[in-house]
């Protein structure tokens, strides 16, 4: 091999290396910040297209009336109340990040969180044409049937 042919062949060695160098840092960069913190995407609360649970809202009261579940024992001993749960409708439409911001008991608290992590996958919000995440407040109520 001539000296020539091996210098290019070095040098294009290089260059591959440098150019895949510098496709590698380009992704961690996308996944990691410049202060070595993962990038959080940003979550919105309203968004030109809001994720749709199937069926629309009369879907969602629909599934919410024949899935909740009143704990036992907050039956027993006649706990009522308003659980506000806060959740994210990622990209895809799937429930995540399941939260009480505001709490009645343990029980009923639990039974709210199971509820909404229980949901079918929604139709996902968009903001300009492209899926983002949206984060909801769902207020449940949880009342006992008055004895007349």
């Amino acid at each position: 091999m001539k000296i020539s042919s091996m210098k290019n062949l070095i040098v294009l060695l290089i260059c591959t290396f440098f150019f895949c160098s510098i496709g590698v840092s380009q992704k961690y960069d996308a996944e990691v910040g410049n202060d070595g913190e993962p990038n959080k995407e940003e979550v919105f609360t309203i968004v030109e297209q809001m994720p749709e649970f199937p069926g629309g809202r009369e879907g969602m009261f629909n599934y919410l009336r024949k899935n909740l579940i009143y704990p036992e024992k907050s039956k027993k001993e006649g706990v009522e109340g308003k659980v506000i749960v806060n959740f994210t409708i990622n990209k895809k439409g799937k429930v995540i990040d399941v939260k009480v911001v505001q709490s009645v008991s343990d029980d009923i608290d639990t039974a709210a969180i199971k509820l909404v992590e229980d949901m079918p996958k929604w139709k996902p919000g968009t903001q300009e044409g492209i899926p983002v995440l949206v984060s909801f407040n769902l207020p449940l109520k949880f009342a006992l049937p008055k004895e007349k």
